[in-house]
C-alpha cells in the first residue's frame, strides 16, 4: 500500500480512486453553494518546517473549489497541532481562516482540536477557548503500557480541562498487544469519571505482527469496549463509544449521520475542505486525499501546485462500497443483501455476525465487534449472487 493510501480506517482504501500526481485540481466544477461546509486541518507527527506558511499557501490553491459564503459548521485541527505550531501560530491560523471563510458565527459550530496531555495547560486552554474551540480531543498512546505506568499525566490533563466551563472532552486511545489491562482499566475509569462524551479505541500494531499479537490486541479492544458499554456508552462504528447525550445519537436516530475517514459527521455538511499533509476532504461529491509525505507535500505547495495525491474516480454516492460503509458504520445494518454473495451472507449468519429479514440485515453484537471483517467479507464478494471459489470465510473468534 502506498503512503498516500494509508488512512485511519482501512474501509476507505477500497473506494475507487485515481491518482492526482500530474493534476492540480479535483474533478468537477467549483461549488457555487451557500450550504454548510466543514474544514479539516491535519498536522503530522513529524515537525514540518514553516507549516503555517504551507497551510496558508494551500488555502489559496484550494479556495476556488469551495464557496466562502456558506457557514463553516465544523472546524477541526487534527493530528498534532502543537507539535507544528506555537500558540501564536494557532491564533494566526484561525484568523487567516476567518478572513477566507464564513467562521464569524460560532453558534452551532463544532470547533475542536487534538491535544496530548502535555499540551493541556491552563494558558493554552484559555487561549483555545478564546478562539472558539469547544471540544478538546485528548490523544493518548497506550500501545506500550505496563501495569505500573503512571496515569498522572492523564489525570492532571483531565483536571485542568475540567476547570474550563463549556469545554467538551473527547479521547482517542491507541491500544495494542502491549497494553496491560490494569493500565487500560485505570485510564478508562478516569475518562468515564471526567464525562468524556466520546472515546475511540484505536488499534495500534506494527506493520509486521504475529497472529498472537493480533488476537491479543483485539481482545484488549473488546475488553475496553465492554467496559465502556457497562458505563452506558453506545457503540458507533467498530471501536467508537459515545455517551447517550452526544449529538450524534440524534443524528443517527434521524438518519442524518455520515461517516468519513475523519469520523462521524452531520450529513448536512456535503463539502469538506481538507488542508495539510495527509488531510482528506470532499469536493463536489468526490473524496480527495492529500499527499502523506511531508516532503512531497511541501514540494507541491511551494511550487504553487495543489498537493493532491488522489481523488475518487466517481462520485461517492455512486460507489456501492461507500454506501456499504455508511450503512455498516453509521447504522450497523445493510439495507439489502441483494448483490452480495449468498454464500458469504450465509457464512456471516452462521458465525452469528448478522441477522437477516426481508428488508435489511442487522449486525449482531458479535458482528459489531467484528465490523471490519464483515465489511471486508461483503465488499470482496460483491457479485451477481453466484458462488465463488474464493468466497470469504470469517476467522474464528
Amino acid at each position: 500500500m502506498k503512503p498516500e493510501q494509508v488512512r485511519r480506517n482501512p474501509a476507505f482504501t477500497v473506494l475507487s480512486e485515481e491518482t492526482a500526481e500530474n493534476q492540480s485540481t479535483c474533478p468537477g466544477n467549483p461549488i457555487p453553494s451557500i450550504s454548510r461546509m466543514g474544514i479539516n486541518l491535519y498536522f503530522p507527527p513529524r515537525v514540518c518546517e514553516d507549516y503555517l506558511g504551507l497551510l496558508s499557501r494551500e488555502i489559496h490553491t484550494k479556495e476556488s473549489l469551495f464557496s466562502t459564503k456558506g457557514p463553516v459548521a465544523s472546524l477541526w485541527f487534527r493530528g498534532y497541532p502543537l507539535r507544528q505550531l506555537s500558540t501564536d501560530g494557532i491564533t494566526e491560523l484561525v484568523f487567516r481562516l476567518c478572513s477566507r471563510f464564513n467562521l464569524k458565527n460560532n453558534q452551532g459550530v463544532d470547533r475542536g482540536i487534538h491535544l496530548g496531555p502535555e499540551h493541556c495547560d491552563r494558558n493554552t486552554l484559555a487561549l483555545l477557548k478564546g478562539l472558539g474551540f469547544e471540544v478538546i480531543r485528548l490523544t493518548l498512546d497506550a500501545s506500550i503500557a505496563g501495569p505500573d505506568r503512571s496515569v498522572g499525566p492523564v489525570s492532571r490533563a483531565l483536571e485542568i480541562i475540567g476547570e474550563f466551563s463549556g469545554l467538551r472532552l473527547q479521547c482517542e486511545l491507541c491500544l495494542g498487544a502491549d497494553t496491560d489491562p490494569v493500565y487500560l482499566d485505570k485510564v478508562l475509569a478516569l475518562l468515564v469519571s471526567a464525562a468524556a462524551e466520546e472515546i475511540e479505541l484505536i488499534p495500534s500494531l506494527p506493520a509486521i505482527s504475529t497472529l498472537g499479537e493480533q488476537r491479543l490486541s483485539q481482545q484488549t479492544l473488546d475488553n475496553g469496549g465492554l467496559q465502556l458499554q457497562q458505563h452506558g456508552y453506545l457503540q458507533f462504528g467498530e471501536n467508537c463509544f459515545k455517551r447517550p447525550c452526544h449529538g450524534d445519537i440524534a443524528l443517527r436516530d434521524n438518519h442524518r449521520l455520515c461517516y468519513g475517514p475523519w469520523g462521524f459527521y452531520n450529513r448536512d455538511i456535503v463539502n469538506w475542505l481538507g488542508l495539510g499533509a495527509a488531510a482528506e476532504g470532499i469536493s463536489g461529491g468526490y473524496l480527495y486525499h492529500n499527499m502523506t509525505d511531508p516532503d512531497r507535500y511541501r514540494h507541491r505547495v511551494l511550487n504553487r501546485l495543489n498537493p493532491l495525491a488522489s481523488w475518487s474516480s466517481t462520485p461517492l454516492a455512486e460507489q456501492d462500497s461507500y454506501r456499504l460503509i455508511q450503512s455498516l458504520y453509521c447504522y450497523h445494518h445493510i439495507d439489502s443483501c441483494k448483490g452480495y454473495s449468498n454464500t458469504t451472507v450465509k457464512k456471516l449468519e452462521a458465525r452469528g455476525w448478522i441477522t437477516r429479514d426481508q428488508e435489511q440485515s442487522k449486525l449482531t453484537e458479535a458482528g459489531t465487534r467484528n465490523l471490519g471483517e464483515v465489511f471486508q467479507a461483503l465488499i470482496s464478494n460483491l457479485t451477481d449472487d453466484q458462488p465463488r471459489a474464493n468466497d470469504y470465510t470469517p476467522p474464528h473468534q
